[in-house]
């Protein structure tokens, strides 16, 4: 951790907010959104000119894991793009970067991942409908649980910094009662502004800054 996080305090648990994206339970647990792996891939595929941001966004969560020393990273959901997202390239480089990373994968499924039949082996990525550990339930849609709180993604939720004369749209963490929504981790996704009665912490550039746009 360093000064350029934020560390809140959710149902009595410290979770750091990371400016790579990531949010941090301090029981070793790391989480990431809406990887959308492919995503340049999928466009690309589809007469769309795009960069591939894959090798930065691995080294990204590299970085986050390796800072964090976390022993898992639960992934909520949407870790692929789409079934074009899944080239031979993709696979290799996905392969090789595993290789390079010392720490269980979980992914929670997302409504993208119905287009991914099966986890490549060399992936080394469980998969589950959604994950429990007392007093969290991490999962892809940011739906409220009774006597849980719930870690989720698949809204990409960002929010609106403004002055006078500037507006900035930056991602954010949106953090509830009852549910907390990470920034989507892919570099190529969009985002929405979030509704309803959330705190949120901005991803500005490499800090986190506490908000009041919600």
């Amino acid at each position: 951790m360093d000064e350029n996080d934020l560390t809140i305090e959710v149902r009595g648990e410290a979770v750091t907010l990371m400016p790579e994206r990531t949010a941090f339970w301090h029981t070793g647990v790391l989480m990431a959104a809406d990887l959308h792996w492919g995503k340049a891939q999928s466009l690309q595929a589809n007469g769309v000119a795009s960069p591939c941001t894959l090798d930065r966004d691995l080294a990204r969560l590299s970085r986050a894991i390796q800072r964090t020393r976390s022993h898992t990273a639960v992934l909520l959901g949407d870790l692929i793009h789409s079934a074009d997202s899944m080239t031979p390239d993709l696979h290799q480089r996905i392969c090789a970067w595993r290789r390079t990373i010392d720490c269980d994968l979980v992914l929670t499924n997302g409504n993208h991942d119905r287009h991914l039949a099966s986890i490549p082996m060399g992936w080394r990525i469980k998969a589950l409908p959604e994950l429990r550990s007392v007093p969290f339930v991490f999962r892809h849609m940011p739906e409220p649980l009774p006597d849980v709180f719930v870690w989720s993604g698949h809204l990409h939720p960002v929010c609106v910094l403004k002055d006078r004369r500037d507006r900035l749209r930056l991602p954010c963490f949106a953090v509830g009662e009852a549910v907390g929504i990470l920034p989507s981790f892919g570099s190529l996704t969009g985002g929405f502004r979030v509704k309803g009665p959330y705190r949120t912490y901005a991803v500005a550039g490499d800090r986190i800054v506490a908000t009041n746009d919600a």
